[in-house]
């Protein structure tokens, strides 16, 4: 936790409170995250045949949150004004918090069959 609690304060510039695993997510590790100014959820994709992909859906996630969909979580940019960053060998990206879960669990050969 102390790790990824620098990484989004270099990165962020935020002040973590606290960590803890995320009840949402297929792939990769997902994050919930409390800092001095709220809540935010950190999803990183470690997954090579799925990273780029995950990057470019950010500008047309970007879009439609501009546009003023409400039920997609508009994505947190780094202090440089990036909609990702590199954490280990992942591809981090921090979005605004929405409360839910997501408890279905599929295999990475349920996910392929998609592709």
């Amino acid at each position: 936790m102390k790790e990824l609690s620098r990484f989004l304060s270099y990165g962020y510039g935020f002040l973590v409170k606290n960590i803890h695993a995320a009840k949402r997510g297929f792939y990769g590790e997902t994050w919930d995250v409390q800092t001095e100014n709220g809540k935010c959820f950190l999803k990183i994709d470690y997954w090579d045949h799925h990273k780029k992909g995950f990057q470019n859906s950010l500008p047309v996630i970007q879009y439609m949150t501009h546009s003023g969909i409400l039920f997609i979580p508009k994505i947190v940019k780094t202090k440089e004004g990036c909609l990702y960053s590199g954490f280990r060998q992942g591809t981090a990206v921090v979005f605004e918090h929405i409360p839910g879960e997501l408890s279905e669990d599929y295999s990475t050969v349920q996910l392929l069959l998609h592709f």
